[in-house]
């Protein structure tokens, strides 16, 4: 039987850019800000679904003329937790909520844009100040792709 293995090879061949996002807003309302004000295409499509139901929102956008991917997910997913109803109960219980994250080690952004393209390509530095500009937006700032424990969770 032949085995395969990943290395991390194939990361040095997608290159991208990772903005963090912090803000109290809802997804649908972030890709309405970020399409009004930075004038962007976001549409929503197929959230991303992560070990034992969590979904995060995802929200994508292909830029045709300068050739760039551009995504826009959630960091956070909830998920309910039922208890299980006895006969006897009146009301039904919650057994609480639990929060995985998309990357585990920026627990406190709310959203991350993923623009696929060589940076050298593009002006990052506009870009932040342009979605710092927006209201409702606490703070925004480039990461650090090669320093993301996780990074393999933002391959979708």
């Amino acid at each position: 039987m032949t085995v395969y293995k990943l290395t991390d090879d194939f990361e040095d061949d997608c290159e991208f850019t990772l903005i963090a996002i912090h803000s109290a807003v809802e997804d649908y309302r972030m890709a309405f800000l970020l399409n009004k004000y930075l004038g962007l295409g976001f549409k929503k499509v197929t959230p991303v679904e992560m070990d034992d139901n969590h979904v995060f929102q995802r929200f994508e956008w292909l830029d045709e003329k300068n050739d760039t991917y551009w995504s826009l997910i959630q960091n956070s997913a909830i998920k309910k937790e039922e208890v299980s109803k006895s006969a006897f109960m009146l009301f039904e219980e919650w057994g609480g909520e639990q929060t995985i994250y998309l990357l585990p080690e920026h627990k406190k952004v709310d959203f991350f844009i993923k623009i696929e393209i060589a940076e050298s390509y593009l002006d990052v530095p506009s870009i932040v100040q342009k979605i710092q500009q927006i209201p409702n937006i606490v703070t925004t700032y480039k990461l650090a792709t090669n320093r993301i424990k996780t990074r393999t969770n933002l391959i979708f």
